[in-house]
């Protein structure tokens, strides 16, 4: 996602997608790593674990696109 050359309307990507790539990546890791967490809380069907993980998820999904998004 947001190679080079993908910025093209109607994007609503900042510019610091490509001007700051590795915090753009360090922020998808963190989103994948999240992620990951969620999959494995899910299988022991703990419900506040569970809930847990996925906040993790929509704050790395949130902080991203403040950071990323117009």
């Amino acid at each position: 996602y947001f190679g080079v050359d993908t910025n093209y309307p109607p994007t609503h990507a900042k510019a610091e997608v490509w001007s700051d790539p590795d915090r753009f990546k360090a922020a998808q890791q963190a989103f994948l790593l999240a992620v990951d967490r969620l999959v494995l809380v899910a299988e022991d069907r703990d419900e506040v674990h569970v809930m847990t993980a996925y906040e993790a998820v929509q704050d790395s999904c949130r902080n991203c696109h403040k950071s990323f998004k117009e």
